[in-house]
């Protein structure tokens, strides 16, 4: 069973899968936010944990931490060492390439359904968070107007994977400069928010793009 300190302790520099390597994040951040008493009450939270960390053993295994016992190496002569390099690097890219193409046919329902998992532990959070009569900080009034500029995005370009995925880069660079100018320690909940608003707009696109497909298949089932 995988526990929080396994996931970081990973080397997120060498998860080659963009969407497996925020998962990780996510639930990282979602653990650090509600504690190990709430965490564990999550009903897929630590399933969630230990599939994820399975994914990085068997396709990204170099982000794993290295064992403190490592016996020491018997010197290799130079032409030996440079030939078992070779063979080793030739194994480690075919591997690799499986393990990526085994991520891609069979494991990304897994990887998404873990973001839709987080989605819901922040969601689930903030609305308990809400709850309670407390003035709001910076950060919240921050997060509420960029949340702001990302509704008025005409509704032709909430359509547009292009122009939503714009949209969502310059109001995050936004939301990471004023950071750092104003000197603010974190930002996740409004950096969390953002990409879950941008998200929702993403699957509205593909569950129209697959209605289209769906209604020309049915037409050219007719024309037969």
């Amino acid at each position: 069973m995988a526990k929080i300190q396994d996931l970081k302790q990973l080397d997120l520099s060498k998860v080659g899968n963009q969407l497996l390597k925020e998962n990780i994040t996510g639930l990282i951040e979602a653990y650090d936010r509600l504690g190990e008493g709430q965490f564990a009450e999550l009903k897929e939270g630590q399933s969630q944990m230990d599939r994820m960390y399975q994914l990085v053993e068997k396709a990204f295994p170099g982000a794993l931490p290295a064992p403190e016992d490592v016996k020491p190496k018997v010197p290799v002569p130079p032409k030996a060492l440079a030939d078992k390099l070779e063979e080793g690097e030739k194994k480690r890219q075919k591997k690799s390439s499986a393990a990526m193409q085994e991520i891609d046919d069979v494991d990304m329902v897994e990887i998404e359904q873990c973001r839709r998992t987080i989605r819901e532990f922040n969601k689930a959070k903030r609305e308990a968070e809400g709850t309670k009569p407390v003035k709001k900080t910076r950060l919240t009034k921050l997060k509420e107007r960029l949340l702001g500029l990302a509704a008025l995005m005409p509704d032709k370009f909430k359509e547009d994977r292009i122009k939503v995925a714009e949209t969502e880069e310059i109001l995050l660079d936004t939301l990471f400069g004023l950071q750092k100018v104003w000197e603010m320690n974190k930002v996740d909940s409004a950096k969390e928010a953002l990409q879950e608003k941008f998200e929702e707009m993403e699957e509205k696109i593909t569950k129209k793009e697959e209605k289209e497909e769906q209604k020309k298949a049915e037409k050219s089932e007719k024309k037969k």
